[in-house]
């Protein structure tokens, strides 16, 4: 019974995308895929070159080179081009290594596609987290660029303590970019996010000024002890 519901979920979980990654794959070139499964990954793979606008000049270069990989002739018969096989990531091997052949870039697009959606919800999580209701006057870019970090900074901090570097950061505490105020010293975040971070603070900053400007024009004065708004401002009253 267990068996018969784990094919039954894989049978819904797995797809041509799937089985033709397996295949691409140098380190696994679909050992484990029965007949059927092997013929759908080759079949998914010629029906990608076919109908995408990226790869249709290319379809039959594609599907001859696909054969040679395979078969492990023509241009894949090099023994160099398997002698380094579990030593190279798979992406890098038809980037490098296969630079020049037709299939290249369909099998790199194959490779680098996210295996399920869970990515994506949790983007969404994030986003939802950042963007709140007490935070809705963050424009689409200042949330997009906070959940970009927020998404990022825990793959960061795995790969320094992955490399013997500590990083540490308060994700929801607002630190300081000018080093003059600055008490602490700023953790290796990397370019990107350092660039990411300088763009929030100036935008903030011309916020913060717009929302000054805007509660100046809609002041309320008092005259004679009177409170009145401000001429100025009449204009800008809805009657309606």
């Amino acid at each position: 019974m267990l068996i018969k519901n784990l094919s039954d979920r894989k049978s819904k979980v797995v797809c041509g995308a799937h089985l033709a990654a397996h295949i691409l794959n140098l380190k696994y070139q679909g050992i484990h895929l029965s007949p059927e499964e092997h013929s759908d990954g080759i079949q998914f793979t010629n029906t990608l070159a076919a109908t995408n606008e990226n790869f249709r000049l290319q379809e039959s270069a594609i599907a001859v080179e696909l054969a040679q990989y395979i078969a492990h002739t023509k241009t894949f018969a090099k023994p160099y081009l398997w002698g380094i096989v579990g030593k190279i990531d798979p992406v890098m091997w038809w980037q490098g290594y296969c630079s020049k052949t037709a299939i290249k870039d369909l099998a790199v697009s194959i490779l680098t596609l996210p295996p399920s959606s869970a990515a994506t919800e949790r983007t969404f999580s994030r986003y939802s987290l950042v963007h709140t209701k007490r935070r809705n006057r963050l424009t689409a870019k200042g949330a997009g660029m906070r959940t970009h970090i927020a998404c990022n900074l825990n793959l960061m901090a795995k790969e320094s303590q992955r490399q013997g570097e500590s990083m540490t950061m308060e994700v929801n505490q607002p630190q300081s970019l000018d080093p003059s105020t600055s008490t602490q010293t700023a953790p290796p975040l990397g370019d990107q996010v350092h660039d990411l971070l300088l763009t929030l603070e100036s935008e903030n900053s011309e916020t913060d000024e717009s929302n000054d400007e805007e509660s100046r024009a809609y002041s309320v004065h008092d005259f004679d002890s009177n409170s009145s708004i401000g001429p100025e401002s009449l204009d800008r009253l809805d009657y309606s």
